[in-house]
């Protein structure tokens, strides 16, 4: 597998003209445990609120160059990084060979979407690892599926960065949006156009999501910046529908 990547990227970057990219819309991306998707499911056995799915991007080109030992050379430094942070970021393999641990998905997503855009591993490290509130994320991906037994879309994929609002999976788009249910959190229920108006702030989805899952995260940070950031959004997100045992259960 690894080596078949290897060849491919080898072959379309070291024999033709190559480039790199000018970044237009990228988007930190995270899977939402829940059992109706298979990456969900995938993640309900490790990740407690959240996995980090990758840094994507959708991008223009401008011409670059890669030495020849660039793929080999890169893939596996980035490797070498992952085998030490994976669990720390919640960036698990779901591969079959390594399920839940380290690296097959992990170099597969650099390849993909760090060294054929022009990013260094320790570049798309970087980027694949900044939670910070500053500059500001917004949100621009949200992955759900239509649940009909309760009129909601619920999401399964999340993302943050730059770009507009884009939208996948089996949802109803006449409808709102709610997270999978989680004991720990009120159901959330958003529509559309609060998504489109910037309702749902990466610093809420890292207060209530990440750093519940891996505290250390936010260490460090003052309370305040959090306090003064949530504080408008949890009166905006308060509109919350009350479900019942049987409907919340549709919803994990």
């Amino acid at each position: 597998m690894r080596n078949f990547l290897l060849f491919l990227f080898a072959l379309h970057y070291i024999s033709l003209a190559c480039f790199v990219c000018v970044s237009a819309w990228q988007s930190l991306e995270f899977i939402i445990p829940n059992y109706s998707s298979t990456s969900g499911s995938n993640c309900l056995n490790h990740g407690k609120t959240f996995c980090l799915l990758g840094f994507h991007y959708r991008f223009n080109r401008a011409n670059w160059n890669w030495d020849v030992g660039a793929v080999d050379r890169e893939s596996r430094h980035f490797t070498s990084i992952m085998l030490l942070t994976y669990n720390r970021v919640n960036f698990f393999s779901f591969s079959r060979d390594n399920f839940g641990g380290c690296c097959d998905f992990q170099e597969k997503q650099y390849l993909l979407e760090g060294f054929s855009k022009g990013l260094t591993a320790q570049q798309y490290y970087e980027k694949l690892t900044d939670f910070s509130l500053r500059p500001v994320k917004t949100l621009n991906w949200i992955k759900a599926y239509f649940e009909s037994k309760i009129c909601v879309n619920v999401i399964t994929e999340i993302g943050f960065g730059e770009g507009e609002l884009r939208y996948g999976g089996d949802f109803s788009p006449d409808l709102s949006f709610a997270f999978p249910y989680r004991l720990d959190q009120q159901i959330v229920i958003l529509s559309d156009s609060q998504l489109m108006d910037g309702y749902l702030t990466f610093a809420w989805f890292k207060a209530n999501f990440i750093c519940k899952d891996q505290p250390w995260i936010c260490e460090g940070e003052p309370l305040s910046q959090h306090r003064f950031l949530l504080q408008t959004q949890d009166s905006n997100l308060k509109n919350s529908h009350t479900f019942s045992k049987e409907e919340m259960d549709d919803l994990s």
